[in-house]
Formats: C-alpha cells, structure tokens, sequence
C-alpha cells in the first residue's frame, strides 16, 4: 500500500507562512525606501524643532525672570523718588548758589581784588550761610510730615466677596490674583474728611486686565463679587494699555457708564487714586489717562477694588490736607 504525501511538501516553489510574511515585510520596507527616501531627513527635523521648542520654553522662563527684575527695579525707582520728594529743601537754600555767584562775579574783572575786600566778601559769603542755615532749620521745624492711615493700606479679607481661595492670595496691601472673574474686596478703614491720595501698582494677569479702583460709601464690605453693580460704589475701570478695547468705563452708583477715550494702563504702573472729600470727587491717573468722577458728599469712604483680571498692590498712601 502506497503511503499518502501532502502535496505541499513535493512542491518545490512551496514556501512557508513565515517565510512569506519575512518576504513581505522585506518588500514592504523595500517600498518604503522607494517611496521616502527622507525618513531619516525627517526624523533629524523632527529633532530639530523639539530642540527649538525647547529652547523657547526657556527663553520664556528667562524673559519671565527678567520681567519680575524690571517691576522690583521700578519699584526701587519708585521708593527713592519717594524718599527724595519727602526731603524738603527751602528755596533759600536752593538758590544760595546762585547769589554766591552773583555776588562773587559782581567784583571788577580787570583788577585783582585787594587783601581787605577778598576777607570781606569772605565774610559777607559767610553770613549768607548762616542766614541760609537758620531759615532752613525754620522751615524744617514749621513744616508738617506727611500723615498717613495704616487702616488705609491694609485689605480686609473679611470684606471679599468672590470665588474661592484657590482663584487669589492676599497678604496685607497686596492682593493676587490667580484666576479671571469677579470679585471684591475693600480696605480696613474708611475716609471722610480732607484730601487722601494713594498709590497703586497695576499688575495685569491677561490681555484684558481689568481692574476697578474706587470706593464704596457707608458700606464696609460688598454684597457680591458683582460689586461694581452695586448702589454704593464709585469706581474707575482700568484695562491692560495693549488691549484692544477703545473706551474706558466708570461705575457711578452701581451703573456703568462709557468714557469717551481709553483708561488703560501697562503691567507694573504705578496709578495714583485721590480721593477729595472736601470737593467730592475720585480721580485715577496714569502715564496715559486721567479721570475722574463725583461721590456723594459728607459720608464714608471705603476705598474698594474689583480685579476681575489683574494683581495689584497698595504701594503708598498720603492725608494731603
């Protein structure tokens, strides 16, 4: 009996299922090589731009740093011009210079000047001095040092009204701001007489940057982080200066209205608020705009804040009068 064989196997063209899937494989890497011949081009620009990216996430982190260096330097700027405006110099003593000169140079040119005139111009000059000297201790001990309120620095966190504290920080007269959205929060103490003026740094943290400064009358702490809407505020709005926006608002009583020309500010500024309770009148200015609205007269005034959009800082605070 004739024993059976698997025709397959007296097949000499016959190949293996593995040997034809190495085949195709080969094949189809072949193809690939035919059809890209830029695979490795490819991959070396692939490298490439994952090198640029990187290189400008550090650049970012550089220019970031740098930034943070500029605001503390404009910040020392700030301080010393502070420090310098708090030095009060008499006019008498501002121009003893020039009558020094004057009366030096109102000797004769042609001439030497002789051994008893120089000693008594030398005593001349020095009494001049002296005069000089007295009236500027005069003035020193007349004139008042400027006054200001603690209470009208510092925020109360008990006033904000707002989401919650994962969205900001706040640490005495500085509040930061994590997330965009509404929210409200006033200082410590209030105001009701004579002429305060305080200075406020404006530290965007988006394009849009809003920021209202102004008050809340005879209310210590805003019902809603929807402040600017209610009845007791007064209040200028202050957007990033690169915005696109090309009108400001003001918020009179909880109503806004349109200001005419931009009120925008760039990160760092330092805006001046004043507030005249003699007049009733509340005023911000900056490098680029100046304005101001009318308050109710002969009532309280809590200097409020709505920083929907920005960080910011009380840096200074002055009772001019």
């Amino acid at each position: 009996m004739q024993s059976y064989q698997n025709p397959q196997n007296t097949n000499p063209g016959f190949k293996k299922t593995s040997d034809v899937a190495k085949e195709r494989k080969h094949l189809m890497r072949y193809c690939q090589e035919i059809l890209n011949p830029n695979d490795k081009a490819v991959s070396h620009v692939r490298k490439e731009i994952r090198s640029r990216k990187e290189l400008v996430e550090k650049k970012n982190k550089e220019m970031q740093s740098l930034q943070e260096e500029i605001n503390d330097l404009n910040q020392q700027i700030i301080d010393l011009k502070r420090e310098k405006n708090s030095l009060h110099v008499p006019k008498e003593k501002e121009s003893l210079y020039r009558q020094l000169v004057a009366k030096v140079e109102s000797q004769s040119d042609d001439c030497l000047i002789s051994t008893s005139r120089r000693e008594t111009l030398k005593k001349e000059l020095v009494e001049m001095c002296k005069n000089s000297s007295k009236s500027c201790n005069s003035d020193a001990t007349h004139s008042s040092p400027a006054r200001s309120d603690p209470e009208l620095t510092v925020l109360n966190r008990l006033s904000y009204k707002g989401p919650g504290e994962r969205t900001y920080a706040c640490d005495l007269g500085t509040f930061t701001k994590k997330l965009a959205g509404d929210c409200g929060i006033s200082v410590n103490g209030h105001a009701n007489e004579g002429i305060h003026k305080w200075e406020i740094s404006y530290l965007p943290i988006d394009h849009e940057g809003w920021l209202l400064i102004g008050l809340q009358v005879n209310k210590s702490k805003c019902t809603s982080g929807s402040s600017y809407l209610e009845k007791e505020t007064y209040g200028i709005n202050i957007h990033n200066a690169d915005y696109s926006s090309t009108c400001g608002y003001k918020y009179i009583g909880g109503h806004q209205s349109k200001h005419p020309s931009k009120i925008g500010a760039h990160k760092g500024e330092i805006l001046t608020a004043t507030l005249d309770c003699n007049t009733g009148t509340f005023s911000v200015e900056g490098k680029e705009f100046n304005t101001s609205i009318n308050i109710p007269t002969g009532e309280k005034y809590y200097l409020h804040f709505n920083p929907g959009n920005a960080s910011f800082r009380i840096v200074s605070h002055e009772i001019i009068s």
